[in-house]
């Protein structure tokens, strides 16, 4: 794969469960909103990419999600708050570890991260390193 997420096009796909998009150095752009369209994605991998920009809000519409990959991109910003309705999240990795922060292959949130986050994004200890938060 080559260029940016078509948005338009993966909104149609409503009846997806799984989205495998990982290892394709050629995928790049932001995560297209439309994503909020995917109710039913319960597997969502977007690791190793060039992917770009922030998380799009609408991932808080993703409620049936049980897994979410991103790391390993350039993505960057304040992680959204609406992951908060993630509630079923059994893995989620916005950042590969501790040693990918500050590498350029690493994703830079923005600090501080949201009180709210799902249990199981408060697990990746990149985000303790990153914004030295004990709280997590």
């Amino acid at each position: 794969l080559h260029g940016p997420l078509p948005g338009r096009s993966l909104a149609q796909l409503t009846l997806l469960d799984e989205l495998h998009l990982a290892e394709c150095p050629n995928l790049g752009g932001p995560i297209p909103s439309e994503i909020g369209a995917l109710r039913r994605l319960q597997h969502l991998q977007l690791f190793r990419n060039s992917l770009d920009s922030s998380l799009p809000t609408q991932l808080g519409q993703l409620t049936a999600l049980l897994h979410l990959y991103t790391f390993q991109n350039r993505l960057s910003g304040h992680v959204p708050d609406t992951l908060a309705a993630l509630t079923e999240l059994v893995e989620c990795r916005l950042q590969r570890s501790m040693r990918a922060v500050g590498h350029a292959d690493a994703n830079q949130f923005s600090c501080p991260l949201p009180f709210n986050l799902p249990d199981a994004c408060k697990k990746a200890t990149a985000f303790r390193a990153q914004c030295q938060q004990t709280e997590l």
